[in-house]
């Protein structure tokens, strides 16, 4: 069958372009960062918002979607792209964390050293967006979903509708299309139980 030609002009086109990002900066449409918040609810106290860290904050795309919700939010990276957030930090070296509650979308060759470490840092929360994939694997299953007892199994989070994230300095819109992956919001948290999966459609917050 031969494939079907795709205009130059459209978005298709101009994503088939992108090449990787040498530091996995894809970041987060704003979109699937406010369907997470109306989900769930990151609270430090009765009727108290936790503040939140995003420890790969980017441009600080993310955390400005947080912040907008009334969370005071700690943006760090290792790379400033400017925002609020501060460069220089690399996550997985901190002792300590810098927040009760952890969102972040981890860079993708780091995700499961992300999710780890995020858990060993014994927030009273954890939220990354990852795809539905990161379920599997025997090193996971040894070293994250049994290794962190007081935290449970995650929520889910999942999107029902798919979604690109490219290289921070491509201007391509979220539904271009050319992605291959369903991703989720895993969500830990000391303070509740998990129950069953729950599903957004990301489009329903535009």
């Amino acid at each position: 069958m031969t494939a079907a030609r795709v205009r130059s002009s459209s978005p298709d086109a101009a994503a088939a372009k992108v090449k990787r990002h040498p530091d996995d900066w894809y970041p987060t449409p704003e979109p699937v960062t406010r369907a997470l918040l109306h989900h769930w609810t990151f609270w430090a106290g009765p009727d108290v918002l936790s503040p939140v860290w995003e420890p790969a904050c980017g441009d600080c795309r993310m955390a400005n979607v947080i912040a907008d919700k009334g969370y005071a939010v700690i943006g760090t990276d290792l790379v400033f792209r400017g925002g609020i957030g501060q460069g220089g930090i690399d996550f997985l070296l901190e002792q300590r964390p810098l927040a009760p509650t952890i969102i972040t979308n981890p860079p993708f060759k780091l995700a499961s050293a992300f999710a780890r470490h995020a858990l060993s840092l014994r927030p009273q929360h954890v939220a990354m967006l990852l795809p539905i994939g990161f379920l599997g694997g025997q090193w996971r299953g040894r070293n994250l979903w049994t290794a962190f007892p007081e935290f449970g199994a995650p929520q889910l989070l999942v999107s029902l509708r798919r979604f690109s994230m490219w290289p921070g300095d491509a201007e391509i819109p979220v539904d271009a299309g050319s992605t291959n992956m369903d991703f989720a919001w895993f969500i830990w948290s000391r303070m509740a139980m998990a129950g069953p999966p729950r599903w957004f459609d990301w489009k329903d917050f535009q």
